[in-house]
């Protein structure tokens, strides 16, 4: 990834281009903190006891996480990592892992740890297989009629596990990603 946000930012510079830097650029999180972040505060009424992200360039989860540690410390921030991302070990272990695996599931989950994205803020993490993401996705459509993709299959399969986990009820959000 990082060659190609170096050869992006060499054509952006040749060209005259822009370079937005989506995994570096501290508007990123920064949006999701003033706008994502109160807007979810706000249609949950002030009650949220967990937020479920990925992480693609890492801005949601900061930039939200930055909001409800302002508002509300004790809402969890809980990380769904596809298998074979390094993220969700991070989490656990503190430390970059080097068994990088693959993964279908589209614009979550990374190889390197995004400059935007502070996974201290995160208080768990859901390893959650391809052919689970898949299964998911695939039963929201079934029962609920909704066409939804792969990164959409991993929150849900991991705000279904948070949620299963618990012995209170809790307010929980995550996120259906769309075009």
């Amino acid at each position: 990834p990082e060659y190609y946000q170096d050869l992006a930012e060499k054509i952006a510079g040749e060209i005259g281009a822009f370079f937005v830097n989506q995994f570096a650029n501290p508007a990123n999180p920064l949006a999701h903190e003033t706008t994502t972040g109160p807007e979810i505060w706000e249609q949950m009424d002030h009650h949220v006891d967990a937020v479920i992200c990925g992480v693609g360039s890492g801005g949601t989860l900061t930039g939200i996480g930055r909001y409800m540690k302002s508002v509300a410390p004790d809402v969890e921030m809980v990380l769904a990592d596809p298998e074979g991302s390094v993220l969700a070990e991070m989490v656990e272990t503190g430390k970059l892992g080097e068994d990088v695996g693959s993964w279908l599931v589209e614009g979550i989950g990374e190889d390197f740890l995004p400059d935007n994205c502070d996974l201290s803020l995160v208080s768990k993490a859901y390893i959650i297989p391809d052919n689970e993401a898949f299964a998911v996705a695939r039963e929201v459509l079934r029962t609920e009629g909704f066409i939804v993709g792969s990164s959409a299959g991993t929150l849900i399969g991991a705000a279904l596990r948070y949620c299963r986990a618990q012995t209170t009820a809790k307010r929980v959000v995550t996120f259906v990603p769309d075009s």
